[in-house]
C-alpha cells in the first residue's frame, strides 16, 4: 500500500469534497475524475432497524434546507408506513404511565400489589380486577418495547 500515492490522494480529496458538499466518497471520487457534479437528493433517508430491541430503532432523514416542510411530512409518513407493520396506533397516555409503573414495580411485587399501589396512584384509571391489570400492563410494555417492525424496510 502506497500511503502517499495518487490513489490514496484521490481517496483523501474524495473524503474532503463528501464532506464539505454533503456527498458520498463515491460521488466526490467521480466528481474529480469526470468534472460531473453529482446530484444531490433533497431527502436522505436512513432506517436502522433493531430486531432485538425494536424500539432502539431509527429513522433519519436528512433534509436539505429548501425542502418544504409538506414533503419532509410526505416523505417521513410514507417510510414510517413502510417501517411499520400492520396498524399502529400510538400509545395513549394511560398505557404509556401503565407501562412506566408496573416495569418500576414487576417482578418485586405481585400483581395485585401493583395494582393496588396503581389504584392510589391514579383515581382516574381504576381497575377492578388483577388480571385485567396484568393484561393492560404487559400489552402496553410489549408495545412500547416491541412495535411490529419490517426489517427489510432498509435505506
Amino acid at each position: 500500500m502506497y500511503p502517499s500515492g495518487v490513489l490514496d490522494e484521490l481517496r483523501r480529496l474524495s473524503v474532503r469534497l463528501g464532506k464539505k458538499y454533503s456527498w458520498t466518497e463515491d460521488q466526490g471520487t467521480v466528481f474529480v475524475l469526470s468534472g460531473v457534479t453529482p446530484l444531490v437528493a433533497g431527502i436522505r433517508l436512513e432506517t436502522d432497524i433493531q430486531s432485538e430491541h425494536p424500539a432502539a430503532s431509527r429513522i433519519t432523514l436528512t433534509v436539505d434546507p429548501l425542502v418544504s416542510p409538506q414533503e419532509v411530512l410526505e416523505t417521513y409518513s410514507e417510510l414510517r408506513h413502510k417501517v411499520l407493520k400492520g396498524t399502529h396506533r400510538p400509545l395513549s397516555e394511560k398505557h404509556r404511565m401503565l407501562a412506566v409503573f408496573a416495569a418500576e414495580r414487576r417482578p418485586l411485587a405481585t400483581w395485585a400489589e401493583v395494582m393496588e399501589a396503581w389504584n392510589r396512584a391514579h383515581e382516574e384509571y381504576q381497575y377492578e380486577t388483577v388480571t385485567v391489570f396484568a393484561r393492560d400492563c404487559t400489552a402496553a410494555k410489549r408495545r412500547l418495547l416491541r412495535p411490529k417492525l419490517d426489517p427489510d424496510a432498509l435505506f
